[in-house]
């Protein structure tokens, strides 16, 4: 009885652990999709499966304590976040002002969305530094 009571106690602290991996090594690959390049289609998708494995995190015992992994984890997944909303409004920018005129590029507003998207991806990227340094303690 005390052998199985231990076992689940154990059990319980690895699946948090393993909550906390989880969302790290979803925002990992989510970086590394970013840095390979990816499409606009492609990201929604890539950032859904990272929002998912955050959520499950933040919903274990050990995101409820808190702490320093919690608050980097929490700011990476909302740089990524932010980086796709203003992909996709450089997008819907570009497109509605060719909408209206047909001799205008929307190249200038194009690269300016790209360069603030590529803003909050180095922000990202320095989260998941701390992260690393965090977990390599």
């Amino acid at each position: 009885m005390i052998v199985a009571a231990i076992m689940l106690v154990m059990s319980a602290s690895i699946c948090q652990a393993d909550s906390a991996m989880g969302a790290v090594r979803a925002l990992n690959k989510l970086e590394a999709r970013c840095e390979a390049g990816i499409s606009p289609r492609d990201y929604g998708a890539a950032l859904g499966d990272a929002v998912f494995e955050v959520k499950m995190y933040l919903k274990s015992k050990e995101a409820k304590e808190g702490g320093k992994l919690k608050e980097l984890i929490v700011m990476t997944i909302d740089n990524y976040k932010k980086a796709g909303e203003n992909m996709q409004a450089g997008i819907d920018i570009s497109y509605g002002l060719q909408r209206f005129d047909k001799n205008a590029t929307a190249t200038d507003i194009k690269t300016e969305y790209d360069e603030i998207v590529a803003t909050y991806f180095r922000a990202a990227s320095y989260g998941l530094r701390h992260i690393d340094e965090i977990l390599n303690k």
